[in-house]
């Protein structure tokens, strides 16, 4: 028997917010989740010499509210839309990619 098999969903703070509907729920939180973590990334805390985002911070926090699922789905569906290009920053330069960071 295994000892992390259990029969109730897991208990997180997206479940106890919005107990039925799953499907609806998970689109619109993983929606939500992508605005937040876009606009996360344009937050930024003045460290020397690379500033940090707070996209750290947000990801912590939809894991934490979210649970593992939907957080990491959450964050697939982020970087898919940035791939196909539906994040608004501009494309990085060469002076980007070979900088400090």
């Amino acid at each position: 028997m295994n000892a992390f098999a259990n029969d109730r969903p897991c208990a997180t703070l997206a479940n106890a917010a919005w107990p039925h509907h799953a499907a609806a729920r998970n689109t619109l939180l993983a929606l939500v989740g992508t605005v937040l973590l876009a606009v996360s990334a344009k937050l930024q805390l003045p460290f020397w010499p690379v500033p940090m985002t707070m996209q750290t911070y947000v990801v912590l926090v939809l894991g934490m509210a979210y649970g593992s699922r939907l957080g990491v789905a959450t964050t697939a569906l982020y970087l898919a839309e940035g791939a196909l290009g539906y994040r608004s920053s501009p494309a990085p330069r060469k002076s980007d990619l070979i900088s400090h960071t």
